[in-house]
């Protein structure tokens, strides 16, 4: 992502990722995170962190197709594991205003799965 010009931040879980939100005084412009998390779920915290920021695009990923449905119910772009980095990168760039720099923070427990 950052070889793509992002800025990134990671967190190893929901909470983690939701109190990073809630401290960092920058604009994040992106979450991409992982539908199963250990401790809630993409969709939930995507719908936590845009209560403090309600302009921040989502993106969810998952390696179980029946997550695709409940993160497009919910209006967030789905891209299915596994996935080149390349595709990764396309979705932002969809999802971001193409003079806009992203900052993302990204959530997963295992990004290759």
């Amino acid at each position: 992502m950052q070889q793509a010009g992002f800025l990134t931040l990671s967190a190893c879980s929901a909470t983690e990722a939701l109190t990073l939100s809630r401290t960092l005084p920058e604009r994040i412009d992106v979450l991409v995170t992982d539908f199963q998390l250990g401790d809630s779920d993409g969709v939930e915290l995507a719908a936590q962190i845009r209560q403090d920021r309600r302009d921040v695009a989502v993106i969810v990923m998952s390696g179980t197709p029946d997550s695709a449905e409940r993160a497009n119910a919910a209006g967030y772009p789905f891209l299915a594991k596994p996935f080149r980095p390349v595709q990764l990168v396309d979705a932002i760039r969809r999802l971001l205003p193409a003079a806009l720099p992203a900052a993302a923070v990204a959530t997963s427990q295992n990004p290759k799965r």
